[in-house]
């Protein structure tokens, strides 16, 4: 099975099923997660595959379960999680309000 993702009349691009896909949000997610201070390239893919793959998750991530990520410095911990907090506040700030009825 095929692909094909048109961005537009001209612009297609062809793929095998799943492969591409996976690549590109797994790509994706690495480079926000990157976004933290002491995360780099190896550290956000074994974050991701310990199922850690949005900034969010990691605000909400106890301190012990990020530390037994191979690699991860268990000095740094506390300030990745709350890098990530603070992100994910501003985030929800600059969320446009709902209306209430």
């Amino acid at each position: 099975m095929t692909f094909v993702l048109c961005a537009g009349r001209m612009d297609c691009k062809t793929w095998p099923a799943g492969e591409k896909l996976e690549e590109d949000a797994m790509s994706q997610e690495m480079k926000e997660l990157q976004k933290l201070k002491g995360i780099g390239e190896v550290l956000s893919r074994r974050l991701i595959e310990a199922s850690y793959n949005t900034i969010a998750k990691v605000a909400a991530a106890e301190e012990h379960g990020l530390k037994k990520i191979p690699g991860m410095n268990p000095q740094k911990v506390r300030s990745i999680v709350t890098q990530a907090r603070e992100m994910t506040s501003e985030a929800e700030k600059s969320r446009p309000k709902t209306w209430k009825h």
